[in-house]
């Protein structure tokens, strides 16, 4: 499994986005209830992921 890649500064993130909007590309946004998703997603090559805490609860049954 990939790790994360390091934290990004703002002006980072928002030439990356302007590069995929200039390229023709569509922003994909998805959200994950955990780090294990949200890895999965960033594989996947996912432009912004939302993590939220309810993931928590839900592996609590």
């Amino acid at each position: 499994m990939p790790t994360l890649p390091r934290k990004l500064s703002r002006e980072e993130i928002l030439r990356r986005l302007w590069n995929e909007v200039k390229r023709g590309r569509a922003i994909i946004i998805s959200s994950a209830g955990d780090g294990f998703f949200a890895k999965l997603m960033d594989a996947a090559g996912i432009d912004i992921i939302g993590v939220y805490n309810s993931g928590y609860g839900r592996h609590l049954g």
